[in-house]
């Protein structure tokens, strides 16, 4: 059945870009609009709500190929995770869910997939195997600190969706002998986020939302889940596909933490803001496939042949001095660091408008 995947995820992919012109035409009733405000990177008020587009076609295009429906556990993770944080990104994308509330249904939602999923000790080094509990946790955090990734950097046109295309196309390519269901998946995520990727890159018609956002960082915490439960080697392929972000998320995290700032308040002090204010979203997406193209494809192959504890903590290294340097040289961004004041002027309800 996983023959299928390339004509249903192009007929899905088709489907779904043909409707975004009906879905924006409609987003006065159908959708919530983006308002600009300091922090935005748009100037006029744009629909939110790509994500309810593509999540049908591509959990429909998944399960018409999937032939592994005994494993009902790991499938039904997929769809309780994936659902779950469409339907929160959906409802903050209405209301802006409190933060902290926000984290807490992630990590009920991540807690009761982890229960579905049967997960080995995890290897780390050559030496090191985690126990039983310490993996569960290990997991946990990777896939809650995943899905909020994803949502932190999508904050420019194109930049979200673009890294989630290449990655879905990588994790497949590493996925397939080893977890052909979730390759099959990844496939059909990138297909179809590729074939609507115009629409949102380099003009903006709509944008993903925090529904799209979750729903795609589900999908990335996902494979991430069937990684450890399968062969640690696989999670570091998938680790390094996805290190742009992760990079960018992670030391603009510790650096506020450093320096004493609210890490649920928002601001503009990611690298890729800077850049942006800087440079505009053409350049910055480029710069990012250029790292995922250059650095974190050869590196991820690197390890699928067995080099990994010298590959790994490398690029991480060479990330975070770059993300230094240039949050140095670009250091006078404006907007960096908004009023939470300004958070809730961001969105009006579909109808308001």
């Amino acid at each position: 059945m996983e023959s299928l995947i390339l004509p249903l995820s192009l007929t899905a992919g088709l489907l779904a870009s043909s409707l975004v012109p009906f879905f924006i035409r409609s987003a006065s009733t159908l959708s919530p609009m983006c308002i600009a405000n300091g922090r935005s990177s748009h100037t006029y008020p744009t629909p939110l709500g790509l994500g309810w587009l593509i999540a049908p076609f591509i959990l429909g295009s998944w399960f018409l190929c999937n032939d592994e429906w005994s494993a009902v556990a790991p499938i039904l993770g997929t769809v309780v995770l994936s659902v779950g944080m469409l339907l929160l990104g959906g409802i903050d994308d209405l209301y802006d869910v409190n933060a902290l509330l926000k984290l807490l249904i992630q990590s009920a939602l991540v807690l009761a997939v982890l229960t579905l999923v049967v997960v080995a000790p995890l290897r780390i080094g050559p030496f090191t195997e985690l126990s039983i509990t310490g993996t569960f946790l290990a997991a946990g955090l990777l896939m809650v600190g995943t899905i909020n990734t994803h949502n932190f950097m999508d904050g420019i046109n194109g930049l979200a969706i673009i890294q989630f295309v290449f990655y879905s196309f990588g994790s497949a390519f590493f996925l397939w002998e080893i977890a052909p269901s979730t390759a099959s998946l990844m496939f059909a995520a990138g297909v179809v986020s590729l074939m609507v990727t115009l629409w949102n890159f380099p003009f903006a018609r709509i944008f993903l939302g925090d529904s799209g956002s979750g729903f795609q960082g589900a999908l990335v915490a996902i494979t991430l889940l069937v990684a450890v439960s399968l062969d640690s080697s696989a999670l570091l392929e998938l680790i390094l596909l996805y290190s742009a972000f992760y990079i960018d998320a992670f030391c603009t995290l510790f650096s506020r933490m450093i320096a004493g700032r609210n890490c649920f308040r928002p601001h503009r002090q990611h690298l890729y803001q800077r850049a942006f204010d800087r440079w505009g979203a053409v350049v910055v997406v480029s710069l990012f496939v250029i790292w995922d193209l250059l650095v974190a494809l050869p590196a991820a192959w690197l390890v699928s042949q067995g080099v990994s504890w010298i590959v790994v903590p490398s690029v991480f290294a060479t990330g975070a001095a770059i993300w230094l340097v240039g949050t140095l040289l670009l250091s006078r961004s404006p907007h960096q660091d908004m009023p939470d004041a300004n958070r809730s002027s961001t969105r009006i309800l579909a109808g308001t408008h």
